[in-house]
């Protein structure tokens, strides 16, 4: 099982996680995922936020004017003061081996591990399901994020002009007359 974060905030709608790598975070708009075995449940979300600073929220970093590689021979304490964090919008979730488009009875656990989707059948499955493109056009830089989240399926799916195509539908339907909108996220799928 490879680790991305571990979940430090959590609601049925989003998660915080700290990255177990300093610089380890996953792509903007990637699918990833919190199992919780126990439970028989997998939340799954799109990475819509990324960032990197103190620990320590009333300290903040100061340019020393070196590289990092000079910063880690001479002062390597330093990145033990910082942490790096990504948000997950959830867009679903698995129960008993059924996928479902919708939030889940239980925001996930503080301290679940955050674990990148690889399985290609799992990708499909949550990605299949375009509903997911409404609720990211429901936020702040929704167009950029729907963009990435389709290029991350796409990317992945074993016809990607016909997921386009499908996307595309799905996202006109979504933003209904609003061609500058529509116009805005497909430019972004190149």
């Amino acid at each position: 099982m490879t680790i991305l974060g571990e979940v430090v905030e959590s609601s049925t709608a989003r998660v915080v996680a700290q990255a177990r790598d300093l610089y380890g975070m996953p792509d903007y708009g990637s699918l990833v995922k919190v199992v919780e075995e126990e439970e028989n449940l997998v939340h799954y979300g799109i990475v819509h936020t990324a960032g990197t600073g103190s620990l320590d929220a009333a300290r903040r970093p100061v340019a020393l004017g070196k590289s990092e590689a000079e910063l880690r021979r001479e002062q390597p304490q330093i990145f033990s003061l910082l942490r790096s964090e990504f948000g997950l919008m959830i867009i679903g979730h698995r129960r008993e081996g059924v996928y479902r488009s919708f939030y889940p009875p239980r925001p996930p656990r503080i301290h679940s591990f955050v674990e990148p989707c690889d399985d290609a059948a799992e990708v499909l499955s949550v990605g299949g399901d375009l509903i997911y493109l409404r609720r990211l056009l429901g936020e702040e830089g929704g167009e950029e994020l729907a963009a990435a989240a389709v290029r991350f399926f796409r990317a992945r799916h074993a016809d990607p002009d016909a997921y386009t195509v499908r996307a595309g539908k799905e996202l006109l339907r979504a933003l209904g007359d609003d061609a500058v909108h529509f116009n805005a996220v497909m430019r972004r799928l190149a």
